[in-house]
């Protein structure tokens, strides 16, 4: 801290939880402006900015559900090889990959069943 500056950290990708969002949302429609908000509640105004924009489309203070990685077997092909190995229960992978008719790699099913 030189000549009498202060350095603040920056948090970056701050998630803020659905209920300061909705209380942005309804302060900024109540008529407050974002540097009011941003003294009130805490909030950088360029985010208020931006969780007003969110709000307008989702209609919500929630987050929306992350996707993940997809699953790459199908259902009715899992139902197969889990059928399969309550059969066998020492079934090799190549023969179960044969018996179930998978177009998928052993290692994919492998990383799928673990």
């Amino acid at each position: 801290m030189q000549d009498g500056t202060n350095i603040t950290m920056h948090t970056p990708n701050t998630e803020y939880s659905p209920h300061l969002r909705a209380k942005i949302v309804i302060g900024f429609e109540l008529g407050l402006q974002r540097p009011a908000l941003k003294h009130k509640i805490g909030v950088n105004p360029a985010n208020v900015s931006g969780l007003i924009a969110r709000y307008k489309i989702q209609k919500s203070g929630k987050s929306r559900p992350r996707s993940g990685r997809p699953c790459y077997l199908k259902k009715h092909d899992l139902q197969k090889v889990f059928a399969l190995i309550n059969k066998n229960l020492f079934i090799s992978n190549n023969c179960l990959r044969v018996e179930a008719s998978l177009t998928y790699y052993i290692h994919t099913l492998i990383r799928e069943l673990v």
